[in-house]
């Protein structure tokens, strides 16, 4: 389905290329793995079953710089309510995380961006996990929106920034 040099997001590892297929046994069987470099981590190297890399709702195309344009401009009007129980936000901004889907990411920020600064006007923070899934969600959504407008993670975030 993808050849060397196609460009995917694969889960939380990000825009990765496509630098080839081996054969390999990772305890269960011989099985055809596609070879991923990330983009931004290029020290890395990610082993991806052949078989199921196209039903695999973690993987998908590297977003059009038509889809990342559409995605700033709409940044200001994404927003969740906040789960309170902090157990089912986990396992929602997991799952977040997991499906790669922009929108949902984007939306998952904003919902964040908003809890802290409410919580910042009382004097409170944001638990660290929260950060952390926040941290987490920037880099992945950021590098993409950054490769498909060829330009910074900087100038993203910026971008995102004023949108608040």
């Amino acid at each position: 389905m993808y050849k060397n040099g196609d460009l995917v997001v694969y889960g939380a590892s990000g825009v990765c290329k496509v630098d080839g297929v081996c054969k390999r046994d990772f305890g269960a069987k011989l099985m055809e793995y596609y070879v991923l470099k990330p983009i931004f981590a290029q020290t890395t190297t990610i082993y991806a079953p052949k078989e199921t890399m196209g039903s695999q709702p973690n993987i998908r195309a590297v977003m059009t710089d038509t889809d990342a344009n559409r995605i700033i401009a709409e940044f200001s009007e994404y927003n969740d309510e906040w789960i309170i129980n902090d157990i089912e936000r986990k396992a929602s901004f997991r799952n977040v995380m997991k499906n790669t889907s922009t929108e949902n990411l984007a939306r998952m920020i904003k919902t964040i961006y908003v809890r802290r600064k409410a919580l910042s006007s009382a004097s409170k923070h944001l638990h660290s996990y929260d950060e952390e899934m926040l941290k987490n969600a920037e880099k992945l959504l950021f590098n993409e929106l950054a490769f498909a407008l060829n330009t910074s993670f900087e100038d993203i975030n910026a971008q995102i920034k004023s949108k608040i």
